[in-house]
Parts: structure tokens; C-alpha cells; sequence
């Protein structure tokens, strides 16, 4: 809303699209890899059915015009891709198991065959092909499909491409992030029910490779020539009474340069971090969201370089910026500074223009939307996106602005006491909770703000520098930034549980670390103990721990025979049933044998088998 009403845009929305390698029976001599961010590199686009009965497998030049004229939505990488032909269809390795399955939060698998090309930092969409009860593929699910971002591949053990020490079938394990854990149970084999004969499929579910992130617009070809700017028409007037015989020169009155676009809706598009996970890439914050335009200027030999921003209240005399004004019909002007707050073009610059155009809600296409590849490469056949696209919102309407701006003026954008501080760090959207306080350290007040990441993540050095960065445009005058992580408490507790005589013990010791642990269960849920269940100052009960522990099956009575700080032996805890924190304390009880230090739970088994 905020950058509607200052610059009355809107964003175009991001897709992950799936890139298909011609394969060697259709082109010889074919190589292994190409690069999409070479000249010509693909370009991808929704369905051209005009085109379809006259070029049914159709790779469009990127000069065709009966493309650009059949109205379909283009998009554009974001990033540089190398492609990979093995990396097209890659089958999941079951490890001899009939029936197997990604249990819902996994964050690993491993994937059949060495993948050498394979690395961390790639994108990889796991897709359910086939229906597992029927073997049919109009039978797949197609909301079972998933994007990650590797954050680990293992392919070579001692130098050797990595195997099943059973058989010495080559394999490859892949790892991805905590926030990129998937949503579903995904079945990777399975037997199909007795009506189709109850036959074993293999590959219900594959992972796809060479993923690259587009976004929607189209680039304008050839770059657009604006018109110069013009010489000056109008001088001020001078006072005669002071000169009358000796005239000083005219001053000119500099004109009005606001150039406008040929083509419209322009580009807005928001900035992707390309190391982080799969499903960040459809998290944006409209504050951050940048007309898509690169503008240059010449005169005589000087050549410059303007970039677009926001607006030209903090843009310095010399700064070659200009703002991007999009009015309600769409046309598109460039306003530029005026000597004061920015660079001030000269008369006689002559300016070119690079941008992009599609806009809004109309990129927002469902899956498989996007089928055809734009590309000089013949190489590539085509694209899909296995995801639907997100992000697209359309301009507000002068009604709409009219309506929203009184209350937009209402949200606090400066921090000035503790709690403007919580409030704006928490805007941020890997902080989980907040707490702040103004201190005098000799000169000048500080803002100690001590974050609780989510999913308990370390306080380290880059995300310090991307917070301070965050909080620093609502930071008062005057006051200074540090940042803290909590002091956490590492709990010690130990129980003793009575099994049902037809259980055994190792099984319900396993549940009972699985549900009073600190980690994501196989079904989606947290574990007892997860970081983020807990957060600054919250008591600890005992009520709780034991109703989880007489959920778990097999347990027949749980008593609660240790509960205090580790360390601390003081019974007034486990008499209490509870024990409190201070206010910038969170528990912890991770029971990491490799970090005993971040909590231990110790369970005692009576009874069962």
C-alpha cells in the first residue's frame, strides 16, 4: 500500500519455472550444459494458442513479433542457471524399501545415481508423477509439489562416487533448510490397491532440477530513446536600475525535463536473495519492491548513469537519480532532481532507456501456465512452472487511495521507546519475539534489542548487519543500536515412566524423546521442547511435560522425578510445578548428546517388555 501511494505501482510476482533440455536423439552433438545467462538465454512464456497450430512444438526467437502480439504473460530470470540434461528428471533412492516415503518436516533424502553437477545452492521441486494407489499420472496430486534449496549434496566418499554399501548402487544425499521442510508426507514408492492389481511403482514422486526463479515482465528491445533534454526558453529578468550600460548575462530559467515511457505497465519488482531458502523467494516486502529501469545518459563524450529510488528528498546534489511516476492510466514519466535534491540533467543529454514491462495480478498464473521457452538456444525445448506464481497485486485505484491513505498515516514508522522497538524488530520476518530497553551508556542512550530467531537460530554476524539495516530507518535520532541473543537456561529434567506390559520400552522411549523433543515430528508437529514454543520470560510448568508424556502409546503412569535449571540442584522447582524466568530468559532443552550444555532429558523405563 505504501508504495501506492507514493509512486501508485505494482509488483510483479515471482515463479519458479522448470527449464527442459532438448534431448540427444533431437540435436547431435548436443553439450552437457548450458548457461541461461549467456546473450539470447531463455525467456519464458504462458500458452500461444494462435501459434500452436501452425508450430506445435514451438521455441520462439526472440524477435517474434506474433509473440509479443498473442497476449501472453513473459517472464524473465532472476538469475544465472547452468542446465544440466541428468538433472531434468532425477529419481528418489528407496533403499530397498516397497513402500517409502518423506515424511512430512523432512529436511534430507537421497536421490538415485552420482550427481556430480548437483551442489549446494540449487533448487530442486519435488513433484508427485503418478498416482500411488492406481499408477496413473492424470491421478498425481498436484499439490504435492515442492521447491527447496540444497544447503548440503554428498556425492564421493573417499574420493569414490558415494553408494549403498549393500549393493554398490551410486546414490546422492541431499540436505535443505529447516524452512524449507516439506508441508506433506510425499510417497516416493508404493503398491497400487488390489483393483489395479496391486502392482510395486517406483518413482511416484521425482525431484526436478535446473529450477530457476522468473519473474514477470518482458524486457523492451531495443533499448527506448527518450527525448533530449531541451534548451532553456525562459531567462530570468534582470534589474536595469543596477546596469544599465553594463548588462549582465541572461540567466536561464532550466526546463522542465519529465520524459515519458512508450510502453506501459512498468515493471515493479522486488529483490531476491539468492542464497537463502526456496521459500523466501515468495516472501517480499513491498517497501523494498524498485521499478525495473536502467537509464542512461550522453553528452559529448560523457556517458552517466541514473538509478531510480523512491524519491529525491535524501538524494545529494551531485546523486544521478530520478523517481518513476506511474499515473492512474498506466503511462509511465521519469522526474528528475532539480540541482538541490539530485542531479540536475543538462540541457542537450541525450537519454536511452532499458525497462521492463507486465504488471500486476495477470502474472499471477496457475501451475503449468507457462509452456513455451523464448530462447535462441535450440537446445531448450521448453518450460513449465510446476508451481502457480504469487505475488502479483494490481495498482491501486485513485478511489483506493483516496480511501486507504488517512489510515496509512496511522502505522508508526519510528521507534522512540522500548515497545517502538519490539514492535518494528518483529516486523521483521525471522524474528520471532522481541524485547527491548533504553539504557545511558555515558553520551547518548542505547536500544538493546535481544531477538529470539525463529526456529531458535544463532544471533550471527549477517543477520546482525541485515536487523541493524532493517531497524535503522525507524532508529530516533540520537539513540544507538546493539543487538543481543536471550540468555538461554538449560533445563534438566528426568522421568520415570511405567510401560504397558505389551509394549516395548525402546519403542515408547523413542516416542517419548520424539514428543518432548526439540524438533519437528514426521506429521508437523513441534516437539515439546521446540525453540519455538518458548520465548522471553516464560514459566516453565510441569503439567505439560507429563500430559505429553501419558499421550505417548504404551505409557501407563509418568512421574516427574527431576526438574531444575542444569546444574542447580533445587527441589523448590519440582515441588512448585513450575519454574520462572526472567525477563530475557528463554528455556532450553535440546538433549543433543554432542551439546549436553543446551539441556538433558533423562528417561527411566519400568515395566513393558
Amino acid at each position: 500500500m505504501k508504495l501506492a501511494l507514493i509512486g501508485h505501482g505494482a509488483i510483479a510476482h515471482q515463479v519458479l519455472a522448470h527449464v527442459r533440455r532438448s534431448s540427444g536423439l533431437e540435436i547431435t552433438a548436443i553439450l552437457d550444459v548450458i548457461d541461461s545467462s549467456e546473450p539470447g538465454g531463455p525467456k519464458v512464456t504462458t500458452r500461444l494458442d494462435d501459434l500452436l497450430a501452425t508450430k506445435p512444438d514451438l521455441v520462439i526467437e526472440c524477435a517474434s513479433h506474433s509473440a509479443i502480439d498473442a497476449h501472453a504473460e513473459w517472464f524473465e530470470p532472476l538469475e544465472s542457471l547452468k542446465l544440466f540434461r541428468a538433472h531434468e528428471r532425477i529419481d528418489f533412492y528407496t533403499w530397498g524399501d516397497d513402500r517409502c516415503c518423506l515424511p512430512r518436516g523432512a529436511t534430507r533424502a537421497t536421490l538415485a545415481g552420482h550427481l556430480p553437477d548437483l551442489a549446494a545452492g540449487m533448487v530442486l521441486v519435488f513433484e508427485e508423477v503418478i498416482g500411488p494407489l492406481t499408477g496413473d499420472p492424470t491421478d498425481s496430486d498436484p499439490g504435492h509439489r515442492h521447491a527447496v534449496r540444497l544447503t548440503r549434496v554428498v556425492h564421493t566418499e573417499d574420493g569414490a562416487p558415494l553408494a549403498d554399501p549393500l549393493d554398490g548402487s551410486e546414490i546422492t544425499a541431499i540436505e535443505w533448510a529447516d524452512a524449507d521442510a516439506l508441508p506433506f508426507p510425499l510417497c516416493v514408492s508404493s503398491l497400487t490397491d488390489s483393483e489395479h492389481g496391486s502392482r510395486l511403482l517406483h518413482g511416484v514422486s521425482v525431484a526436478r532440477g535446473n529450477i530457476v526463479l522468473v519473474d514477470h515482465g518482458r524486457t523492451v528491445s531495443p533499448q527506448e530513446r527518450l527525448d533530449p533534454v531541451p534548451e532553456p526558453q525562459l531567462y530570468l529578468a534582470f534589474d536595469s536600475g543596477d546596469a544599465r550600460c553594463d548588462r549582465p548575462p541572461r540567466e536561464p530559467v532550466p526546463p522542465r525535463y519529465r520524459p515519458e515511457l512508450k510502453q506501459a505497465p512498468m515493471t515493479q519488482a522486488g529483490a531476491f536473495d539468492h542464497a537463502g531458502p526456496a521459500s523466501a523467494a515468495f516472501i517480499l516486502d513491498m517497501r523494498d519492491v524498485r521499478p525495473s529501469i536502467a537509464v542512461g545518459s550522453t553528452l559529448g563524450t560523457e556517458t552517466t548513469d541514473w538509478r531510480a529510488v523512491r524519491d529525491l528528498l535524501a538524494s545529494d546534489r551531485t546523486a544521478p537519480e530520478f523517481v518513476v511516476e506511474v499515473e492512474h492510466d498506466g503511462s509511465t514519466r521519469l522526474r528528475f532532481g532539480d540541482g538541490e535534491h539530485g542531479l540536475r540533467p543538462r540541457s542537450g543529454s541525450k537519454f536511452t532507456a532499458v525497462y521492463r514491462t507486465g504488471n500486476g495480478a495477470a502474472g499471477n498464473v496457475g501451475a503449468d501456465s507457462i509452456v513455451h521457452a523464448v530462447t535462441l538456444d535450440a537446445r531448450i525445448v521448453n518450460a513449465r512452472n510446476p508451481l502457480p506464481a504469487a505475488l502479483g497485486q494490481d495498482p491501486e485505484t485513485a478511489e483506493q487511495v483516496r480511501r486507504r491513505a488517512p489510515q496509512a498515516f496511522r502505522k508508526q514508522e519510528r521507534a522512540v521507546t522500548p515497545a517502538d522497538y519490539e514492535e518494528v524488530t518483529l516486523r521483521h520476518q525471522d524474528v520471532q519475539r522481541a524485547a527491548a530497553t533504553l539504557r545511558w551508556t555515558g553520551s547518548w542512550h542505547t536500544a538493546f534489542i535481544t531477538v529470539d530467531r525463529i526456529g531458535g537460530e544463532a544471533l550471527d554476524a549477517q543477520f546482525e548487519q541485515q536487523l541493524g539495516r532493517h531497524v535503522e530507518r525507524f532508529r530516533l535520532a540520537g539513540q544507538d543500536l546493539e543487538f543481543d541473543e536471550p540468555r538461554y537456561v538449560p533445563l534438566e529434567i528426568e522421568l520415570f515412566v511405567c510401560v504397558q506390559s505389551d509394549y516395548f520400552r525402546s519403542d515408547v522411549k523413542a516416542r517419548l524423546l520424539a514428543e518432548l523433543g526439540s524438533r519437528v515430528l514426521p506429521d508437523g508437529r513441534r516437539g515439546l521442547f521446540h525453540p519455538d514454543n518458548f520465548s522471553f520470560g516464560q514459566t516453565i510448568y510441569l503439567s505439560p511435560i507429563l500430559a505429553a508424556a501419558h499421550a505417548v502409546a504404551g505409557v501407563a503412569s509418568a512421574n516427574v522425578v527431576v526438574f531444575q535449571r542444569q546444574g542447580m540442584r533445587d527441589r523448590r522447582y519440582l515441588d512448585d510445578g513450575r519454574l520462572a524466568l526472567g525477563c530475557l530468559e528463554i528455556a532450553r532443552l535440546d538433549n543433543d548428546p554432542d551439546f549436553p550444555e543446551r539441556g538433558v532429558l533423562r528417561i527411566r523405563l519400568g515395566g513393558g517388555k
